[in-house]
């Protein structure tokens, strides 16, 4: 079971702040059940800022993948959503939005925006393959979460066993092979949470990341500082430390024992390149 922790402040602002996506039904359909956590469940965590995605099937983390997200003139949307349908070698087409005014559908291929597959979370948002692997690690996209083809492939193989078991011996051929078109329905959704916590502590380390869309504030650090001091109970917290580990990470990502933390030996900022 992972030991990831996310500590709260800038998650609760900007889900907050995106609540229409919590309150619109986002991801929510009657079609397929959605399984909560347990033994019998496969569920999908994307954490923003850290840029990274990891599957859960019960308790225990499977898999975890580096993504590219939204940039920050398109951020990605924050909430809770579902993962209802596989297509596999997807074709494009471009969306009714002002960037992709001047473009044309793509058919299926390798230079394909979509990759080798994709998974809809929300209308024209999806996690999908890329043909610009260099891209995974940063802020580049028009929304949607790019993850490498292969990584993709991955995530789809799981959610096939699991969301379609009548056809768990086909998904390792579906996904396979790499011409035809498949769009194939989940019997049972698996949950995806996308949230953006800039601090997480995970098997006794805290982690810090960059702040891609430029959410925190002053009242978000006091909120993590309290977080903080919650996690921690009794133990002494250094005044500050939150502001202390976001300064630090400003530019590039944190990672310190919580011993180091606590004793305040915090890394000065990092300058940028």
């Amino acid at each position: 079971m992972s030991g990831i922790t996310p500590v709260p402040g800038i998650a609760s602002r900007s889900i907050l702040a995106a609540g229409c996506l919590l309150l619109g039904g986002a991801g929510q359909s009657s079609q397929a059940p959605i399984r909560p956590a347990g033994t019998d469940s496969v569920s999908v965590d994307l954490n923003l800022p850290a840029y990274r995605l990891v599957v859960r099937s019960g308790d225990s983390l499977v898999e975890r993948f580096t993504v590219a997200i939204g940039a920050p003139a398109f951020p990605t949307p924050i909430g809770e959503f579902a993962l209802r349908r596989v297509e596999l070698n997807p074709g494009w087409i471009p969306p009714a939005s002002e960037w992709a005014r001047d473009q044309s559908p793509l058919p299926p291929g390798p230079q394909n925006p979509m990759g080798r597959a994709k998974l809809e979370f929300r209308p024209t948002y999806y996690l999908h393959g890329t043909p610009a692997p260099e891209s995974v690690g940063s802020a580049a996209s028009h929304g949607c979460v790019r993850l490498r083809n292969e990584d993709v492939l991955a995530l789809a193989r799981r959610l096939l066993r699991w969301g379609r078991p009548q056809d768990a011996d086909s998904a390792a051929r579906w996904v396979a092979d790499p011409v035809d078109t498949r769009r194939l329905p989940l019997s049972r959704a698996a949950g995806l949470r996308i949230r953006y916590d800039l601090i997480e502590i995970d098997s006794g380390r805290i982690r810090a990341w960059p702040d891609p869309y430029r959410l925190r504030t002053d009242s978000t650090d006091a909120l993590a500082q309290r977080a903080l001091g919650n996690a921690f109970g009794a133990r002494q917290l250094p005044e500050g430390l939150a502001a202390r580990l976001l300064d630090a990470a400003r530019h590039h990502p944190v990672d310190i024992s919580a011993d180091s933390a606590l004793a305040g030996l915090i890394p000065d900022p990092a300058p940028t390149n």
